[in-house]
């Protein structure tokens, strides 16, 4: 247990739940918020609701929490961080499914598939992308996709691209989308990450 608690505070995980709960709390708060979007292509997008644009900041936190200077230093333990990794990921997602599932039972099963399934799509998808190209394409990449889909993504009945996953309604094929990229991004993680940000600090 020690040792867990090491690795817990070493990778923010109080500062990483309590800013996702925050951050989903406040995106219930203002469910139903539209943005407003610029008319750069006509009839290529609608205006986009908050509840979908805030989870896009599970990015730059999944980045800080799971990325930084602990994981090079983690490269050289010669425990399995299996375990470790598990916790770390549960306490991150636990606001996901606790305030998605206080939405639903209070009647808001809309805003819950839809920020449960954006923030798992987020999240899944800054695990890839730590794991794979570091910490700055971890924060980056959801964010440019995001731009990209509230720009051109949607359609003028207020449907959405084919592509433009987070502006999709909630329905399970979505849901089950999101899920699969968290659990890649889980795994990639866990089996990838630590060799890869080994071979980085190699070549500082």
């Amino acid at each position: 247990m020690p040792v867990i608690r090491l690795f817990l505070r070493g990778h923010h995980a109080a500062t990483l739940a309590g800013a996702a709960s925050a951050l989903l709390l406040v995106a219930w708060w203002l469910a139903g918020t539209v943005l407003p979007v610029p008319q750069l292509l006509q009839g290529r997008n609608s205006p986009i609701a908050l509840e979908m644009a805030l989870p896009v900041l599970f990015a730059p936190l999944f980045a800080y929490g799971f990325g930084g200077v602990v994981l090079r230093v983690e490269h050289g333990s010669r425990r399995s961080l299996l375990v470790p990794d598990l916790v770390l990921f549960l306490l991150a997602c636990a606001p996901i499914a606790i305030v998605a599932g206080l939405a639903a039972l209070t009647g808001d099963g809309d805003f819950a598939a839809v920020v449960a399934r954006n923030a798992a799509v987020c999240a899944g998808a800054s695990l890839l992308l730590l794991t794979w190209f570091g910490q700055s394409a971890a924060v980056t990449g959801p964010i440019l996709y995001f731009f990209v889909v509230s720009l051109v993504g949607g359609n003028p009945d207020g449907s959405a691209q084919w592509w433009a996953l987070l502006r999709a309604p909630g329905t399970p094929q979505t849901a089950a989308a999101g899920l699969v990229l968290l659990a890649a991004g889980l795994v990639a993680y866990h089996r990838r990450a630590r060799a890869a940000a080994a071979m980085r600090a190699a070549g500082d």
